[in-house]
C-alpha cells in the first residue's frame, strides 16, 4: 500500500518511519512538497497533519492536476507574505485534494487540543477519537473514505512520547466499523 504522511514536526515524521516496515511510505514536512506529492496521484492512503506553517514559496506552482474534465496547470495555493511561517489549517485542503487525486483513504491526523483553537474545537463534531472511547466518523468524500482522527501519542517502555501514533491512525482509517 502506498502511503503519504504529511507533518511539519520532526518527532511526528520520525514516528511515521515505523510504517515503512509494512508499507511503501513517503514522508514530507513542507506544504510545497506535500502539494507536489498529492498532485502526483500515486497514493492509496494520505495521512496529513491539520496545521502546518505556510512555506515561503507557492504550493502547487507549476504542477499538473487531474480533474474529471481534463488537465489544468497553475498556482492553486499562494500564501500571502504575512502568512509565511504561521500555522494554517492546510490539512483540510490537502485532504480534499488527495480525494480528488484518487487516494482511497484520507485522514487528517491531529493532536491539537479542542480547548486551544476554534478550528480544533469544531473537529469534535466528527468524533472525539480513541482517547474518549468514541471512534472518529468515517465519511465518503469524493468516493474516498475520509476521517478526522485525534491521534494519541505513542507509548514506549511505559513512557508517553511526544509524537503521533500513525499506526493506530492508519488502523482506524482502514478498519470498517
Amino acid at each position: 500500500m502506498r502511503i503519504l504522511v504529511i507533518d511539519d514536526r520532526h518527532e511526528n515524521r520520525a514516528s511515521a518511519e515505523e510504517l515503512k516496515a509494512q508499507h511503501d511510505v513517503t514522508i514530507v514536512g513542507s506544504t510545497v512538497e506535500a502539494a507536489k506529492q498529492i498532485a502526483s496521484g500515486q497514493y492509496d492512503v494520505v495521512l496529513t497533519d491539520l496545521f502546518m506553517p505556510a512555506d515561503k514559496t507557492p504550493a502547487f506552482e507549476g504542477a499538473t492536476f487531474s480533474y474529471p474534465f481534463g488537465k489544468e496547470q497553475g498556482t492553486l495555493v499562494n500564501f500571502s507574505k504575512s502568512w509565511v511561517g504561521q500555522d494554517l489549517p492546510v490539512g483540510f485542503s490537502f485532504a480534499i485534494r488527495a480525494t480528488l487525486e484518487g487516494a482511497k483513504y484520507v485522514a487528517i491526523v491531529t493532536r491539537d487540543n479542542h480547548h486551544g483553537d476554534p478550528i480544533s474545537a469544531q473537529l469534535d463534531w466528527f468524533g472525539r477519537g480513541r482517547e474518549f472511547g468514541k471512534p472518529s466518523r468515517r465519511m465518503d468524500l469524493n468516493g474516498s473514505i475520509f476521517m478526522i482522527i485525534r491521534a494519541l501519542p505513542r507509548i514506549r517502555d511505559s513512557k508517553i512520547l511526544d509524537d503521533k501514533d500513525w499506526a493506530a491512525a492508519l488502523e482506524d482509517l482502514l478498519t470498517d466499523p
